[in-house]
């Protein structure tokens, strides 16, 4: 009897614990679906989102890739490789990345910090001793590396003089002897830091002393640190040179200003490739965000830091650390760089803590993509957010190109007074440097009227003006402007020296 009740027993408890497994699983199940299903779902609305934003302002292409816990989870193409073909873009499309390329610098920087060939605290001319003038060692002293990585050194942004050609499709290259004539021209803008100064030029001179220390061209660095054989993320297609295929494969760029004019391209950065000149597809960066990624969660739990962590650094101050910058918000951390340059705009995003990273590229950038950008990431991190207003000044500038400038002063002044856009003096000016670039000279006077009538006390706003007319050959307007904007900023050379001019 004992025996048949303990079988009894242990039927029952076999039975229950069959149940509770099945239970179980049947649960998990539900829960493995219901995020499929969620994710789907964000899948979709992402889509559309960006469908809605390249109708709205007349973008021609845009990728998009996706990282969820730890795995490229969605990868999207919308549009075509070049107005008025019919080829559409693909996983494998290539986009000049623009300033993502610091990011992979700073990875490089740091694997030779590591190696005990860098140390952010030395003084630059240390490193480029042979190439440097006698004064140039003067102007340059007090520059750490530390100064060229957080753009603190005082650098001028444009000292790299490829930055400054303007000729369409560059093909000549920037060589190493004209990087160094330019090196030996730089007068610093301020004292090494002193103060927080973007400056591109400043990471092409990091990624020379890169180049020196280590013996080895920038190209053989990224495929040793970045892209390939150290640590290995089979980055295939992140590339400083365009192969055949790769040239058929890049996306046409068109200016953000003239979506539907083609942009002028350099297809050879030369000594500039350290700041601006990678090309890459979203997939090839979404591999890096993984392990890039993975480092910063290992280093927040485990305290173990790896030469992807490039920001936290005891000896730099502020949150650009090296090619990555570091921001905080209440509920989370991210890092994020991104890119804008020759009509491409690109997003490099990462959330270690909720262990997702968006990738995002367009052929024409622009202040569309900032909010667009900024609504698909809230989704994914399901934070709340309300969608800003439309600018302004990017709306007014293509309904000038798209039609007139008489209609688009009607529609400036309509949505002003209305409030349904927002207004930047920054954007509007940039609308009226647009036009002068277009030789539409008349418009663009009458783009920075706006702007003076709505920023009355800018001296920047009535600086443009006069140069505007200027240009235009007006002189007496000129002047009025020129003296205008002293009176606003009593320390604007610009403006002292051209009214001494035109008084003569």
């Amino acid at each position: 009897m004992k025996i048949k009740m303990s079988l009894i027993y242990t039927s029952i408890f076999l039975l229950a614990f069959t149940s509770c497994k099945s239970s179980e699983a049947q649960s998990r199940q539900k829960l493995v679906n219901e995020s499929k299903d969620k994710i789907i779902e964000e899948n979709k609305w992402i889509a559309a989102t960006i469908e809605s934003a390249m109708i709205e302002n007349n973008i021609p292409a845009v990728s998009i890739s996706v990282v969820r816990g730890g795995a490229i989870s969605y990868v999207d193409e919308f549009g075509i490789m070049k107005r008025g073909s019919e080829k559409k873009i693909d996983k494998n499309s290539m986009y000049e990345l623009a300033s993502i390329a610091k990011t992979f610098t700073g990875i490089i920087t740091n694997y030779l910090i590591d190696e005990g060939k860098l140390n952010l605290e030395e003084p630059i001319i240390t490193y480029l001793d042979n190439v440097l003038t006698k004064e140039a060692k003067e102007n340059l002293k007090n520059v750490q590396l530390k100064h060229l990585m957080s753009h603190t050194a005082g650098i001028p942004h444009r000292l790299c003089s490829i930055y400054n050609k303007q000729e369409s499709n560059y093909t000549k290259g920037y060589t190493e002897q004209e990087f160094i004539n330019d090196l030996n021209k730089i007068v610093l803008n301020s004292e090494p830091g002193e103060k927080f100064s973007y400056s591109s030029s400043g990471y092409n001179i990091a990624g020379y002393i890169c180049e020196l220390v280590s013996g080895q061209s920038y190209d053989e660095l990224l495929r040793e640190y970045v892209t390939g054989r150290s640590i290995k993320y089979g980055m295939k297609n992140t590339v400083i040179s365009l192969n055949e295929k790769q040239t058929n494969n890049l996306v046409t760029a068109y200016r953000p200003e003239n979506r539907s004019k083609p942009a002028n391209v350099k297809t050879d950065w030369g000594k500039a490739v350290p700041a601006s000149g990678t090309y890459s597809t979203v997939t090839d960066l979404s591999k890096l965000a993984i392990v890039q990624m993975r480092a910063y969660q290992d280093y927040k739990t485990n305290g173990i830091r790896t030469p992807l962590i490039l920001t936290d650094f005891d000896e730099i101050t502020g949150d650009y650390g090296l090619g990555l910058i570091k921001g905080e918000k209440e509920n989370y951390t991210f890092y994020v760089n991104e890119g804008n340059n020759n009509g491409f705009r690109t997003l490099y995003l990462l959330f270690p803590d909720y262990d997702i990273a968006l990738i995002l590229f367009t052929s024409s950038g622009g202040p569309w993509m900032g909010p667009l950008a900024t609504e698909i990431y809230h989704k994914l991190i399901e934070m709340p957010y309300s969608k800003p207003k439309k600018s302004l000044a990017q709306s007014f500038i293509d309904i000038i190109q798209n039609e007139n400038m008489e209609t688009g002063i009607q529609f400036f002044n309509k949505h002003k007074a209305l409030g349904t856009y927002y207004l930047s003096e920054a954007e509007m000016n940039q609308v009226g440097y647009a036009l002068l670039k277009m030789d539409r000279i008349k418009d663009a006077i009458e783009a920075f009227k706006l702007n003076v009538v709505e920023f009355p006390k800018s001296s920047n706003a009535y600086d443009s003006l006069a140069e505007a007319y200027l240009k235009n050959g007006n002189k007496k307007q000129a002047l009025l402007n020129y003296e205008k904007s002293l009176e606003l900023d009593p320390k604007n050379e610009n403006a002292k020296n051209i009214i001494m001019k035109l008084k003569l």
